[in-house]
């Protein structure tokens, strides 16, 4: 499985929303936010991963995916980085289904 495939089958029905729908990503923050602190640590991230079946893309990739997303480099992702990850996710994939269907 690929990048690409992972990250599509990861947000399911998310990426295929018009954009004008509101995106709620806090139930899937919720998922990754294991002891409920507001907070995903690196761990709390890779397993989420392999829970949502993930697991194949490689621990590697998704460390270097978390690492990117903690702007602030504290090994912690609050909310407003998930959401910003969350959102540029979101645009890097419908703007990969506008491309296939071209």
């Amino acid at each position: 499985m690929n990048l690409f495939s992972a990250g599509k089958s990861f947000l399911g029905n998310v990426i295929s929303q018009d954009s004008d729908e509101l995106f709620n990503p806090l139930p899937l923050f919720k998922q990754f936010d294991k002891n409920g602190d507001g907070k995903i640590t690196e761990e709390d991230f890779i397993l989420a991963i392999e829970k949502l079946g993930m697991g194949e893309v490689g621990e590697n990739i998704v460390k270097s995916v978390f690492e990117q997303i903690d702007k602030n480099g504290n090994g912690k992702l609050d909310f407003n980085e998930a959401l910003g990850a969350f959102e540029t996710i979101k645009s890097i994939f419908k703007q990969g289904e506008k491309s296939a269907d071209d």
